[in-house]
């Protein structure tokens, strides 16, 4: 079928000649869309769903060069073209742009220096994710109905006590899909993450696990110094974490097979009740005991 809804080239033509010429007038609101990966804009806390790590760093820099509570974070321009810290513009001509409270020394940083940082932050906000997505697996237990082919999530509420939801779910897309491995760390609330970002061990374990960027794994150390450079100035209540995970009061066991950490609990194995299974090797029980 014809596409009829296919833009004609010359609007292109006519869209990326507007953008330039915005971009040759500096236009202010053009501008801030070239701040959305810097270090110093708001852009991730506002989405929330990132932890904080963007925010965490800025307060460290604030806090290390005495910069007023004025602060730097969030960036009281966001405006790529009248940026204070492009060592490019003269300091007179960026500081005649703000405000006298709003005022910082661009040698502090260079604007290139913010969008590297940001990138850094980026990966341990994926690390730390990845660590509460298998934690939250590892959380939850799944009653498994091996010869319906469904499962059920059995959750923890904030008392720890365990309830689930009338939903069942195909079993080969949620046990293949859903159940991770044990992470390394557990992070289920900002405590956690406050301690991995302030501990050279664990947090170089979140990284180890987390980072799937090869050029940011070989980079790891130098991750791991930055913030064990900072980790004084940390604080705690500069991170969030929107959907904490509850600790499951109710009891898991080991696998039955490897006696390795399982979740993963088969309902149809009805003689014995403790037929606890890992990631591993839940599809081994099924065609062991109820392959069709």
């Amino acid at each position: 079928m014809r596409n009829v809804w296919k833009i004609p080239s010359e609007a292109n033509e006519w869209y990326s000649d507007y953008i330039e010429l915005m971009e040759y007038r500096k236009n202010p609101r053009i501008g801030r869309t070239k701040c959305f990966r810097c270090l110093l804009s708001p852009s991730r806390e506002k989405s929330a769903i990132f932890l904080g790590i963007n925010k965490v760093i800025a307060r460290a820099i604030e806090q290390e060069n005495n910069i007023s509570s004025s602060r730097i974070y969030p960036c009281p321009i966001l405006n790529r073209y009248e940026c204070p810290f492009d060592k490019k513009k003269s300091n007179n001509d960026n500081n005649n742009k703000l405000n006298e409270e709003d005022k910082v020394d661009s040698n502090l940083l260079d604007v290139d220096d913010l969008f590297n940082l940001s990138k850094i932050a980026f990966q341990v906000e994926l690390a730390l994710g990845k660590a509460q997505t298998m934690t939250k697996s590892n959380e939850t237990i799944y009653e498994t109905d091996f010869e319906a082919g469904k499962v059920k999530e059995i959750h923890a509420n904030y008392h720890g006590d365990p309830y689930s939801y009338s939903t069942e779910y195909p079993l080969e897309e949620k046990l293949s899909k859903e159940v991770k491995r044990l992470s390394k760390v557990p992070i289920r609330n900002v405590q956690d993450v406050f301690n991995a970002l302030t501990d050279r061990e664990t947090l170089n374990k979140v990284l180890e696990q987390g980072l799937d960027d090869d050029e940011y794994q070989r980079h790891r150390t130098e991750i791991v110094d930055l913030f064990m450079n900072i980790k004084d100035k940390i604080r705690i209540e500069d991170l969030t974490l929107y959907e904490p995970i509850f600790t499951l009061s109710t009891q898991k066991s080991k696998c039955t097979i490897c006696q390795e950490f399982a979740n993963i609990h088969c309902i149809n194995c009805s003689n014995n009740d403790n037929v606890w299974l890992c990631v591993e090797h839940w599809i081994q029980h099924k065609i062991n005991y109820h392959l069709q």
